[in-house]
């Protein structure tokens, strides 16, 4: 979207089912109605502006659905609170994008290693015990962090992850 863009129209991006990944320039200051009613295949939207503007009715009707459980909305940090706040039938959808590296959104757990909050990547398997984002390794992962079908881990025994997730964490075993 161009940056002197200062608005999304009602029904500007209506059923379009092309659309996967979408950035919102700081300048909009508004959603309209139905802007992306039924772009069913849409998985991000990146917002910039750090002030949560106002939404128009079903802006995000059958986007954020059972069958699209990739979607999410990134937000600045210090504004999520706010945007989950004022965007009570997404809140569930939206993440920080303070450490949004690659497909992974990452919380810095205090003692040099991440929290893996959302993976939004399409990967069979990825294998942790050898992956580094920043220089920093994957500690613990949270019970809703996986939302297609089909990604597995592979983990050394010292990740943490919930028991809802037992079927898609491998636990590599060293070898001495």
């Amino acid at each position: 979207l161009s940056e002197s863009l200062v608005e999304l129209s009602e029904y500007t991006f209506f059923n379009c089912r092309s659309l996967e990944e979408i950035a919102i320039p700081v300048a909009i200051t508004s959603i309209g109605n139905a802007t992306f009613y039924n772009c069913v295949n849409l998985v991000r939207i990146v917002i910039f502006n750090p002030i949560v503007n106002p939404l128009g009715n079903m802006a995000f009707y059958n986007v954020a659905n059972e069958q699209n459980k990739d979607f999410c909305i990134i937000v600045p940090d210090a504004s999520k609170g706010t945007y989950a706040a004022q965007w009570i039938d997404v809140s569930d959808k939206i993440v920080s994008d303070t450490y949004l590296i690659g497909d992974f959104v990452v919380e810095d757990n205090g003692n040099g290693s991440w929290i893996l909050t959302q993976y939004l990547g399409d990967e069979y398997e990825l294998d942790l015990t050898t992956m580094t984002l920043l220089g920093k390794k994957i500690t613990e992962i949270k019970q809703n962090a996986i939302h297609n079908d089909t990604t597995t881990f592979v983990v050394d025994e010292n990740v943490k992850f919930g028991e809802e997730l037992t079927d898609r964490v491998t636990i590599k075993e060293e070898v001495n």
